[in-house]
């Protein structure tokens, strides 16, 4: 969560504890006892169209309440199973930079130099039965991504190519200036929250999951 709001709490804390004891507004979050738990490895606060450093500033540990917190660190990972735990501790001097410039890989992960070798990879000649394919998943951690290899194995999959595309026109009436707002402009749209313009489909299609 952005700063802000555990500043908001500390403060109304203190406004509540200060009918009680005077003295207490000016002790961090009112003398009381609070646990915030998180990793700062992971998920920092979203800030939308946010710049790096906007969004590093408004993380908890530039807060002005965060000189008057300790840090208990958890050293169990309890969410893999003993038989993962070298590979979580691996992951982890990989991104605290504990094992120099050549990373090893385990022998079972494969590199792979372009999408395509990927795609061919992973689905091979795409003569698997139709079972054998949706088993088959390519992960990517964006939705860009998520397009750019679907249009790939859309183009490579042996079966007839069947485009949808969205309804364009605006109600008449409905928008001040409908001249303002062209469909080339609508159909330009890529917003996560919406879906594409021109969906692009094949008979057993294979389903590329985010």
């Amino acid at each position: 969560m952005h700063h802000h709001i555990y500043e908001t709490f500390d403060r109304s804390i203190r406004d509540v504890m200060k009918t009680i004891d005077a003295t207490l507004e000016n002790v961090p979050f009112g003398c009381k006892v609070v646990m915030m738990g998180g990793d700062f490895r992971q998920m920092l606060p979203i800030i939308q169209k946010g710049l790096r450093s906007m969004i590093i500033s408004s993380s908890l540990n530039r807060s002005d309440v965060w000189c008057h917190c300790s840090i208990f660190c958890l050293r169990t990972n309890v969410r893999i199973s003993p038989v993962q735990q070298a590979w979580g501790e691996f992951l982890l001097a990989v991104r605290e930079g504990c094992v120099g410039l050549d990373v090893h890989l385990a022998t079972e992960i494969q590199h792979v130099s372009s999408l395509s070798n990927l795609i061919a990879h992973v689905y091979g000649t795409f003569k698997d039965g139709a079972t054998e394919l949706l088993a088959k998943t390519i992960l990517t951690p964006l939705n860009d991504d998520v397009v750019k290899v679907n249009i790939m194995v859309l183009d490579v999959f042996p079966s007839e190519l069947m485009e949808y595309f969205s309804f364009d026109a605006i109600p008449s009436g409905k928008v001040n200036n409908e001249s303002l707002y062209p469909t080339e402009f609508l159909n330009t749209i890529d917003d996560a929250t919406m879906p594409l313009h021109k969906l692009r489909l094949k008979i057993d299609c294979i389903v590329i999951l985010l």
